[in-house]
């Protein structure tokens, strides 16, 4: 692992593979990779990990899988110490399904990307809808999972439209680390699945 401001706890770097469907092609929006934060005594430290999940029930399944090998540690005593704090899914990589044009982007009236005077307990929430829509919100939460389910509630309620989040983040250092880690973990990714990627984002 390289060398960081803050302390990450040693993965195993497995993919946790969660998916009910475990013979169907893999694609790059059933990859998640998490930030994890546990509160400590002696300061604040982070974990991450990928999962392959394929419904947003396999997704907390597969966050709960992870919560288990953390309460291993004896300094952690419940996992209200542990939250998940950065989200990303692989299908954000994945060109064929994103498009960075203007005129496919929305922003609901609560939104501000600059940094500058940002809420510092606030996450951003980038996603999109079903019918392509990119969108970007700012959400008061204490954790990224909240933060997701009250994106989607938004979108809803101001568009009509079912939302997919694919980053969730908040203004701190560390989670310029977690996107390093993010970068190393793709590379490793592209090379365990031969780096054959198809059309609709899936590799075989």
């Amino acid at each position: 692992m390289p060398h960081f401001h803050y302390h990450h706890l040693r993965s195993t770097e497995i993919i946790r593979d969660v998916r009910k469907n475990t013979a169907s092609t893999i694609a790059w929006e059933q990859f998640y990779f998490l930030g994890f934060k546990i509160a400590a005594a002696g300061g604040d430290r982070y974990h991450h990990a990928l999962i392959l999940a394929d419904s947003h029930d396999t997704f907390l399944d597969g966050i709960a899988g992870e919560y288990l090998p953390l309460l291993d540690y004896s300094w952690i005593k419940s996992v209200n110490e542990i939250s998940v704090v950065f989200v990303q899914n692989l299908m954000s990589k994945d060109r064929q399904h994103i498009s960075p044009s203007k005129n496919n982007q929305r922003r609901t009236p609560r939104t501000e990307p600059t940094l500058i005077g940002r809420n510092q307990h606030a996450f951003t929430v980038v996603g999109v809808t079903d019918h392509n829509k990119v969108c970007t919100l700012e959400v008061d939460s204490d954790n990224a999972l909240t933060a997701m389910a009250e994106a989607n509630e938004q979108i809803f309620y101001e568009f009509g439209h079912r939302f997919k989040p694919l980053l969730v983040t908040k203004v701190h250092p560390v989670m310029l680390e977690f996107c390093e880690l993010l970068d190393t973990a793709m590379k490793t990714l592209t090379c365990l699945m031969g780096e054959t990627i198809s059309d609709r984002g899936c590799i075989h």
